[in-house]
């Protein structure tokens, strides 16, 4: 159920123009600090982050991301 809920979020969210200003994504970045305290790759496996690597780029201060 918490993965449904992550892939419906996160396809929500691509549906946001970056360029737009988006007040969705303005307040989900807003949360950054609380939500991950730090860049979220510094929590993350060194084998996960290569893979994930492979398909795009991620900016690890992006809650987006």
């Amino acid at each position: 159920m918490k993965l449904s809920f992550l892939r419906d979020v996160s396809d929500r969210v691509e549906l946001e123009d970056r360029e737009t200003n988006s007040v969705l994504l303005n307040a989900l970045e807003s949360t950054a600090p609380v939500a991950l305290g730090a860049k979220w790759d510094e929590k993350m496996e060194p084998a996960f982050l290569a893979n994930i690597g492979r398909y795009r780029r991620y900016k690890f201060d992006s809650v987006r991301d």
